[in-house]
Formats: C-alpha cells, sequence, structure tokens
C-alpha cells in the first residue's frame, strides 16, 4: 500500500508540473480588433476586416532597452497580404537618453520593395526606415545617422491595420 501511495503521489506531482509546463504562456502576446492567432513561438495570423487592426508584441520584453539602434537587429517573414504599410515593426526610439519614445521607427514589407515572401528586418539592407518624416535607405543608414538615438523603455511591436490576412513567421529580437 505504501509503495502504491508512493507512485501515486510521484504520478501526480509529474502531471501536475506538466499541466504548469504546458500552461506557461507564449511570449508573443496579441492585440487589436482583428483575429490574431499564435501558430508558433515566432508565428503568428493577422485577419483584419475593415476597420479593425491586430498585432503582436513580446510581453515583458526589455532586453533591448537603452541599446543603440547600431546594437539592435528586428525581423519577421511576411508570408500572406500586404496592404499599405502593413504589416510592420514599429520600434520606440529614444533621442533624449532619458527611457521616453520621442517617436517611433517603422519598417513594413512595402518598404521592403516586395509583396508575398519578404524578409522584413533592421538585417536586410533592401528595408526602408520612416521615421518621422524622414526616409532612410535601411537601418544601418539610420543608425548612422542618429548615432545617438536609443531603442526605448516601450516594447517593440508588429501590427497590421490594412484589412486583409497576413501571416508572419521566424519574429525575431535581439
Amino acid at each position: 500500500m505504501r509503495r502504491f501511495l508512493v507512485v501515486m503521489l510521484a504520478t501526480m506531482t509529474i502531471l501536475s508540473l506538466a499541466s504548469v509546463a504546458s500552461a506557461a504562456p507564449n511570449k508573443l502576446r496579441t492585440f487589436g480588433t482583428g483575429e490574431v492567432v499564435v501558430t508558433s513561438a515566432s508565428s503568428v495570423t493577422i485577419s483584419n476586416e475593415a476597420g479593425e487592426y491586430g498585432g503582436v508584441y513580446l510581453q515583458g520584453y526589455k532586453a533591448q532597452t537603452g541599446k543603440l539602434l547600431s546594437q539592435v537587429d528586428y525581423s519577421f517573414r511576411n508570408l500572406g497580404n500586404v496592404a499599405g504599410g502593413a504589416p510592420r515593426f514599429s520600434i520606440p526610439i529614444d533621442e533624449n537618453d532619458d527611457g521616453g519614445t520621442e517617436a517611433y521607427a517603422f519598417l513594413d514589407v512595402n518598404g521592403c520593395n516586395g509583396t508575398g515572401f519578404v524578409f522584413v528586418s533592421t538585417t536586410n539592407s533592401a528595408c526602408q526606415v520612416f521615421y518621422g518624416a524622414d526616409t532612410y535607405a535601411n537601418w544601418d543608414a539610420f543608425a548612422a545617422a542618429n548615432p545617438t538615438h536609443r531603442i526605448s523603455n516601450d516594447v517593440p511591436f508588429i501590427i497590421s491595420d490594412v484589412a486583409g490576412n497576413y501571416s508572419l513567421d521566424r519574429i525575431s529580437l535581439k
């Protein structure tokens, strides 16, 4: 009987730990009024009707706060629709080294000269950067023109705010 209780207790402990592990939150967090579904640790689908928006961010992600623009690498691959400036990265920029966000830098599929399967990244030299009223040829040009700008305390995110079906994978923030 004692052996049975020990085995049963061990089994219950293992099952309890397994259910806690499977209930662990995914890093990608969704937002918006459209349908946003996280399909893996680095993939998401976004379906928007007219007037809807949707996106993802990494919950609690602060690893790049305070880093210079030249020290970060953001990327995703677009597998679905492209419309206007969607989908796009919205990256919070600190111009004053005080942690606050003065503006957002944007990288989108259209600015990367593509439709369909496009790699949107701070390392892709074909991806234009839109910042305020300025447009830069790519992230390296943006970083060179703004050598003291940093990533702010706010969280970078990917958003699609135009009607369509968007599929993104290989979402990475380094």
